[in-house]
């Protein structure tokens, strides 16, 4: 679920050194990697990937060769896109925003100065040094989390196995049914439902301080004009009692 959007329109508003993605096959997943100049994009890919049997041509622009090129590439932002939608990763998100976010889209940690981060993702790509891939361990959101941070970490891989765990616990405790796969699936709906209620309430939280604020600045408002009229009627007073003394 994304219920706050990250996209990224044009390319123009990309800043050297971000972290972006792309979402595949219908949201199931996402494609990450390193902004590091005008056009260019180092990511990491697949290295386990058989030949392919009709190799895809070179790319005009960039020369990227999908068929035979594999782990850390640099690539144009076209062949890095795929076809599909711009979105930029965001870090030092706050934890309600963090809990609420499609998991692989942001972090709550601090991502490093952005000729740091080029600097990690030209190094790896230099000498292809970030390994084998592993979905679950070593994957291009933890490349791309990587050269942002120094650390490795891939929070699509955490949701993904995450959501697998539960799915096997369900289906392999007790017996497989219709009946067993559905609750399932309520379970997951339900923890999709728990997310939304609790950015409903951040929502009235906030509507509720604002309206707060509002009946404060009012009363303030208030207090001030009745304090301003009995000045007025203290220094009347004051007038009418010099004027009478004799």
């Amino acid at each position: 679920m994304g219920l706050i959007s990250n996209r990224v329109p044009f390319k123009k508003m990309l800043k050297k050194g971000d972290h972006i993605y792309s979402y595949r096959n219908a949201h199931s997943y996402s494609h990450h990697g390193i902004f590091v100049e005008e056009d260019t994009v180092i990511h990491f890919t697949r290295t386990d990937e058989e030949p392919d049997l009709k190799p895809e041509p070179k790319c005009r622009i960039c020369g990227y060769n999908p068929s035979a090129q594999r782990g850390v590439v640099k690539t144009c932002l076209k062949c890095f896109l795929d076809g599909h939608s711009l979105f930029r990763y965001e870090y030092e998100v706050s934890k309600s925003r963090f809990v609420v976010q499609t998991a692989g889209a942001c972090s709550t940690g601090t991502a490093d100065k952005p000729d740091v981060v080029i600097k990690r993702a030209t190094e790896m790509w230099e000498t292809n040094g970030f390994g084998k891939y592993v979905l679950l361990e070593n994957n291009c959101e933890t490349f791309a989390v990587y050269c942002k941070t120094g650390n490795k970490a891939s929070m699509q891989a955490v949701s993904l196995k995450a959501s697998g765990e539960i799915a096997s616990k369900n289906l392999t405790e007790k017996s497989f049914s219709i009946m067993n796969v559905a609750k399932t699936g309520i379970k997951v709906l339900a923890l999709e439902r728990k997310l939304d209620t609790l950015l409903e309430d951040l929502s009235v939280h906030d509507n509720n301080l604002q309206k707060g604020k509002e009946v404060v600045a009012a009363v303030e408002g208030n207090y001030d004009e009745i304090e301003c009229k009995n000045e007025s009627k203290d220094i009347g007073q004051g007038e009418e009692l010099l004027t009478t003394t004799p």
